[in-house]
């Protein structure tokens, strides 16, 4: 029986921080906060579907221009079911690309954990994910039909 593999990294076109954040507030509260604290603009982007009708999981997406930068946050943990299996300790995850320096990640994580309702937050080295979903190594896409297209893919199973 052959077997498929997928490799995803190869589509990763910048390195981005990973950031897990433990948190029990709701998502539209964390992403105020997380405004406030680190200056940027959250909003709301269409939801990510999960593994039934019932069940999404939350984004919000921001563009810093100036430093050509993007942050998403996406919502890890609905009940038992996770986004992101392999990050399990997160509630939340926060993807920011255009991070110039080690000493601009740590600053960014040093924040996040200072703000109220953050029970901790840590980073997690992306080159070392096994299984990690595969938004995580592309541009969120914004569109529902390029989405839906990248999740069937993440689901491909050969039959032979």
């Amino acid at each position: 029986m052959a077997k498929l593999v997928l490799d995803w990294k190869e589509e990763k076109e910048d390195s981005f921080a990973l950031i897990g954040i433990s948190c029990h507030q709701k998502d539209y509260r964390l992403c105020w906060e997380l405004n406030k604290t680190l200056e940027i603009e959250l909003h709301k982007e269409e939801d990510i579907p999960g593994p039934n009708e019932e069940i999404s999981f939350s984004r919000y997406y921001y563009n810093n221009e100036d430093f050509m930068q993007d942050y998403y946050l996406l919502t890890n943990k609905i009940g038992k079911i996770y986004f992101a299996q392999e990050l399990k300790q997160a509630d939340y995850i926060l993807q920011v690309y255009g991070l110039r320096s080690e000493y601009e990640s740590d600053d960014l994580l040093q924040k996040i954990s200072g703000i109220d309702g953050v029970l901790t937050a840590f980073t997690y080295d992306s080159e070392k994910l096994k299984y990690a979903h595969p938004l995580f190594y592309t541009a969120v896409p914004k569109k529902k039909k390029e989405e839906d297209d990248l999740l069937a893919a993440f689901r491909i199973k050969q039959k032979t």
